[in-house]
């Protein structure tokens, strides 16, 4: 009777072992498995134990790679995430991505600390959850707000802030139906007018608001007006038009400002935070008031201020992620500030030993001060 051939195929086993070493199909060299393989929660690497096949140094330089070619470390990352099955968040990639180094297990550990909606998702999620199409969405605005000959333009990442910054402060955008190629303008301009005082006060807003709306007007008509004057041949009777609209705005923008106390002539506030306590500070700080300059020693010395001092620095440093470079940077800023200190305290020692002196002179009569 014929022997059956048998089957031959086994199963993938796993080992137990997370130390065990393992050899990466692409650079050929062996590495521990937990350390020198990221994670992924991608299912098609739930048989590898969650982890990608290839080692970390193969996918840092896949990266590069791709950085290098594009030109864009975002578009790089987001390939990387697609290929590896990574969650993509550009908020996270921004805050672990220094411009020469992206740390890819900090952008693990962010998406996958427990509490943050991302945790336990792949790339897929990414996109059902809109992550790519915001992406996408903002590469396409940053193409109408860029203009490299036009000396106004605003670059994508200061556009976006200026945006957050206003909707968060305002709870709306009040751009929303504007032109897409003014709103970089009127961003910028609306986030450097709002300070407190104009937001505690809801009939000063809406006014602020228009006056920024009028100078993009202002700032659209000098373009078309710049446009016709560059023709030889251009339009007088639409170039007057243009001017006589400009003029009629400036002015009517001007007696708004002046009406509700917006322009710096007739401003009570004069500066963002004016009426906050640090701006009172300031304030009395820049009238030279002696007992301010007292205050100020004594709450910066306090024991209260000094508990807080240490949670906030305590704090920044938890969330720090410093390498062997790091530190020795670190350690060097501190020896050279140890060294202007102790010279610093040399000299103000030796202010105080020729002040004693002459107070000394001064106690026995000797000497007027």
């Amino acid at each position: 009777m014929p022997k059956t051939k048998q089957n031959t195929t086994h199963a993938r086993t796993t080992v137990a072992s997370p130390n065990r070493m393992v050899e990466c199909p692409r650079c050929g060299i062996q590495r521990q498995f937990s350390q020198g393989y990221f994670a992924s929660k991608h299912p098609m690497y739930s048989n590898n134990e969650g982890r990608l096949l290839v080692c970390k140094d193969c996918v840092n330089n896949q990266y590069e790679m791709y950085a290098g070619a594009l030109e864009d470390r975002v578009l790089a990352f987001l390939l990387m995430a697609c290929r590896n099955g990574w969650y993509f968040c550009s908020d996270i990639f921004k805050k672990v991505d220094n411009g020469e180094r992206l740390d890819f297990g900090a952008y693990n550990q962010d998406t996958n600390r427990n509490g943050t909606p991302y945790i336990n998702k792949s790339f897929e999620d990414s996109v059902m959850d809109g992550r790519l199409h915001e992406f996408i969405t903002l590469r396409k605005a940053s193409k109408k707000i860029i203009n490299d000959t036009d000396e106004s333009s605003v670059m994508v990442e200061d556009y976006v802030k200026n945006k957050e910054s206003v909707v968060r402060s305002i709870g709306y955008d009040p751009f929303v139906h504007d032109n897409e190629n003014d709103k970089a303008y009127l961003y910028w301009m609306l986030e450097n007018m709002l300070d407190e005082a104009t937001l505690e006060d809801q009939f000063k807003l809406p006014c602020v608001i228009q006056i920024v709306k009028n100078f993009g007007q202002i700032e659209s008509l000098n373009k078309k007006i710049n446009a016709l004057l560059a023709k030889p041949t251009g339009n007088n009777k639409d170039l007057k038009s243009m001017i006589d609209a400009k003029s009629t705005l400036h002015a009517r923008t001007l007696n708004l400002a002046k009406e509700n106390g917006i322009s710096v002539i007739n401003s009570t506030v004069k500066s963002k935070g004016a009426g906050t306590l640090s701006g009172k500070i300031r304030e009395m700080q820049e009238i030279g008031l002696e007992e301010i300059l007292v205050n100020m020693f004594d709450i910066e010395t306090g024991e209260a201020m000094k508990q807080v001092a240490e949670m906030s620095i305590s704090a920044i440093y938890n969330n720090l992620r410093l390498d062997e470079n790091d530190y020795t940077n670190i350690i060097t800023e501190q020896r050279k500030m140890i060294e202007q200190k102790d010279t610093d305290i040399a000299e103000l020692e030796e202010n105080n030993r020729k002040l004693r002196v002459k107070m000394a002179k001064y106690e026995a009569g000797g000497e007027k001060l």
